[in-house]
């Protein structure tokens, strides 16, 4: 079946949701950076890989499905259908109306629009349809939605900014400011606010109910939603709450009683509550990740240049040079175990510990570099060393001392 070609004179002309496109900026911006740090990174890229064959092979199953096991509409299939989808597409502006399916959806009310390899699809569940009933505002409304999704090439940026979806929040908020633009064309498709608002209703209850709704008495709802916890469910959604979406399709029916910025604010104080120990943790772990990298290597009293300087004796003479100082570290910090203010924390405190008793004394100093020896303690148990001969720290030369194998 050919897809018919449309002459291109819209007479729909709508303006996106004002947060549409900064939000879609910010989701490829966001999104350029993690394919950028995908691609250089042999775990991200195959990541990548595998996650972006996986939904492919996900979404070519739900095609061939569609295709297998729904109804395409036609002009022998569902004329009218049919004939709505033409009408709308050309009204909106495209050049092609795009394949359209009827399917079973076990009582799903629902309806999307998707593309696959150059082909745009819209999909209807038949029991959205029959809900509409006779009524062709409200069935307009679904189809000119979905259309507006494929016009705006909302399903055509879906893998570009996918990694966005890692950004918490940022993929909803895209996801709904796309919903509110595409309701402004349901409504300029369905003709009438009426008709627009019957269609979203239709959503919420079905067809049997939706005309028995008191419309004002739904959109007080929204007060319940005015809350911290339900906001961030909004945030966390990707749709919007059907009661807002019929109150901006709707002018008429919005509550100004209810101010909005409440939920906001209690919403931030939630997340900034709950966010709080971790950025208190990632603090403190700054603060002390330098003592503890101190453990493992220790920072060095000599500069550079000093080091540059420093003559050390022949190789035999500087290792006796170290074992004497060993020892004498060694019964340096026992004395200090001994004597009740327990073992150094780090080289830094070992060291401040000796010149506090031996004020003005010489400090004892590797004498292959003239720098301190490095110092870790562990429990009641401790290690000295040197960097040796080759002058490197952790090589195969180090001169150490391990109490653990030594005498007490």
């Amino acid at each position: 079946m050919s897809t018919a070609v449309l002459s291109t004179s819209p007479d729909i002309r709508v303006e996106r949701w004002p947060s549409e496109i900064p939000l879609f900026i910010l989701a490829l911006i966001a999104s350029a950076g993690l394919w950028l740090l995908a691609l250089i990174t042999i775990i991200g890229l195959v990541y990548g890989v595998a996650i972006g064959i996986f939904v492919f092979l996900m979404h070519l199953a739900f095609i061939a499905h569609v295709r297998g096991s729904g109804v395409r509409v036609g002009p022998g299939q569902f004329p009218e259908v049919h004939a709505a989808v033409e009408r709308l597409a050309h009204r909106i502006g495209m050049t092609h109306a795009p394949e359209a399916y009827l399917i079973q959806g076990g009582g799903m009310l629902n309806a999307l629009a998707t593309r696959f390899v150059g082909s745009d699809i819209v999909v209807l569940y038949t029991d959205l349809i029959e809900a509409c009933g006779q009524d062709e505002a409200a069935r307009d409304m679904i189809i000119a939605h979905e259309l507006g999704h494929l016009y705006c090439g909302h399903v055509r940026w879906n893998f570009v900014v996918a990694p966005a979806m890692l950004v918490p929040f940022l993929s909803g908020a895209l996801s709904r400011a796309r919903e509110y633009t595409c309701d402004r064309y349901g409504r300029a498709g369905a003709g009438s606010v009426e008709g627009a608002v019957l269609g979203l209703t239709i959503l919420s209850v079905g067809g049997r109910f939706a005309h028995q709704i008191d419309r004002r008495v739904l959109m007080s709802q929204r007060s319940a939603l005015n809350t911290g916890w339900m906001t961030i469910g909004e945030w966390l959604s990707t749709h919007p709450p059907l009661v807002k979406r019929i109150a901006q399709v709707d002018p008429s029916l919005q509550d100004t009683s209810v101010d909005s910025s409440t939920g906001v604010i209690r919403a931030l104080a939630i997340l900034g509550m709950a966010l709080a120990p971790v950025f208190i943790a990632g603090i403190v772990g700054a603060m002390l990740f330098p003592a503890w990298i101190a453990q493992y290597a220790p920072p060095r009293t000599t500069s550079r240049s000093t080091r540059a300087t420093y003559q050390a004796p022949p190789s035999e003479a500087a290792t006796a040079q170290a074992r004497k100082d060993f020892a004498m570290l060694a019964s340096f910090i026992r004395e200090e175990e001994r004597g009740g203010r327990g073992m150094p924390w780090d080289t830094r405190e070992m060291y401040d510990r000796w010149n506090a008793v031996h004020p003005g004394g010489q400090e004892p100093l590797d004498p292959f570099d003239g720098s301190r020896y490095a110092y870790e303690q562990r429990g009641n148990q401790f290690k000295l060393w040197s960097v040796g001969p080759d002058e490197e720290w952790r090589t195969g030369d180090d001169l150490s001392y391990d109490s653990r194998t030594m005498p007490r």
